[in-house]
């Protein structure tokens, strides 16, 4: 009955902060959870074609999991593929900007059609062209928040040449 509720609360006064507690640990886990899936799987992607897009990974069999396939496997499924309008690589990366103190910026390494497979090109200047990426030359194109954190929104910064990892990079 609803007397024995009311005196087992009285005689156990944390019960009530307890379950409150639990509930509020319960409700905040769902929210984060939901916020997580809402932004990662349910928004579209802000790419051109989104939902045409595929992300495709090589199985390891050295230890569970998925990976980047190697350049000479990208080459291959590259050339040989027949279901795709085009096949862009890219690679996380990482390099260190001098500075006092110096600053760890996250990159990636991608392939010249990159920008044109994912449908968007860059705010400023231009993507990467083959003739780049058979030479191999040192050309970057900043995120918004690296050109807005770490080079102030300088306007002038293409064509200019910063040093990343001890390298000379130009960006376009």
């Amino acid at each position: 009955s609803a007397m024995s509720y009311i005196r087992q609360i009285v005689r156990s006064p944390l019960i009530v902060p307890t379950a409150v507690a639990t509930l509020a640990v319960g409700i905040a886990s769902t929210t984060v959870v939901f916020s997580i899936v809402n932004a990662a799987v349910l928004q579209p992607l802000r790419y051109g074609n989104a939902d045409r897009l595929v992300l495709v990974w090589m199985a390891r069999r050295q230890r569970p999991g998925y990976g980047n396939p190697s350049p000479q496997v990208y080459v291959a499924w590259r050339d040989r593929a027949k279901s795709f309008e085009q096949m862009a690589a890219l690679a996380d990366t990482s390099f260190d900007l001098r500075g006092d103190p110096p600053v760890r910026l996250g990159g990636a390494e991608a392939t010249a059609n990159f920008f044109s497979a994912v449908g968007v090109q860059p705010a400023l200047g231009r993507g990467f062209t083959e003739e780049e990426a058979r030479s191999g030359a040192h050309v970057l194109v900043l995120s918004h928040a690296v050109w807005k954190n770490d080079f102030a929104s300088d306007a002038t910064i293409l064509g200019k040449t910063i040093v990343l990892s001890g390298a000379p990079w130009t960006v376009i």
